[in-house]
């Protein structure tokens, strides 16, 4: 994110007006004006300044957060003691109520439920992608059978990532996008949906899901993208509600902390 709007943010995170933040700076409002149109930029000194006011270093103040490493993966990848843990639960879950009817021998409810297990685990499977110097790689899974494909290569120890490479010359825009799901009951916790879409050059677009991981470093990962050309919009203020003292969800539907508990 351009450091003029990372100024706007924080002094509006601060709730200071730009003519209560010149008086603290002894600067003139005008001033402060330029600072967030892009007209001109702080000094050391006040950078300085503002990184004490707003109690964040000067990395953090100029960058909006902290370092953004590169690769990045956003998401996570599995590993082989996630797939014994939840391989383990849902066979001992498959047995137990295939042993309770009485259904079947032991031998073959545990056979039945291990079968199961290994049908059912790619559905645990998040898909993860990554941002490196070069372009975003992220996994596709054209088919089911893929999925267990990739579940069976993790366990037995195969490096595959099933990963599709997007070169950052082939990205022509980048959206981040919000969408409210519609909620007809309040035993419905379902997140809302948050993802990036990718418009490429051929028109094609891909939506990639936003995880939690990479959302403090969101504006870094802007900056980033817009550094290799990319245009990125936020129509919905992601970046904005992600800076601010409440919940991304408490933010994005108008709620007081805690109110949606």
């Amino acid at each position: 994110m351009p450091l003029q709007e990372l100024l706007k943010l924080y002094r509006e995170k601060n709730n200071f007006t730009q003519e209560e933040l010149a008086k603290k700076l002894t600067v003139s409002r005008q001033a402060v004006s330029k600072w967030e149109n892009g007209n001109s930029f702080p000094d050391v000194y006040n950078l300085i300044l503002l990184s004490d006011l707003y109690d964040i270093s000067l990395d953090e103040l100029i960058r909006g957060a902290v370092y953004f490493p590169k690769p990045f993966i956003v998401g996570k990848k599995i590993t082989k003691k996630y797939i014994f843990i939840v391989g383990f639960l849902v066979t001992i879950f498959c047995f137990s109520l295939l042993f309770t009817l009485e259904l079947l021998a032991p031998f073959w409810s545990l056979s039945i439920a291990l079968c199961t297990s290994y049908i059912l685990l790619p559905t645990f499977i998040e898909p993860y992608w990554v941002i490196t110097k070069k372009g975003i790689v992220y996994q596709h899974f054209p088919k089911y059978i893929d999925k267990i494909k990739y579940t069976s290569m993790v366990l037995f120890g195969k490096e595959t990532t099933y990963g599709t490479t997007l070169s950052f010359n082939t990205i022509l825009s980048i959206a981040i996008v919000y969408e409210k799901k519609s909620r007809m009951s309040p035993m419905d916790i379902n997140p809302d949906d948050l993802y990036i879409r990718i418009c490429q050059q051929d028109g094609t677009t891909i939506n990639l899901t936003l995880h939690d991981n990479l959302l403090p470093y969101l504006p870094q990962a802007i900056s980033y993208f817009e550094k290799k050309k990319i245009t990125v919009t936020d129509k919905s203020k992601v970046t904005q509600a992600i800076m601010s003292e409440k919940t991304l969800y408490e933010e994005m539907h108008g709620l007081e902390s805690n109110e949606h508990l």
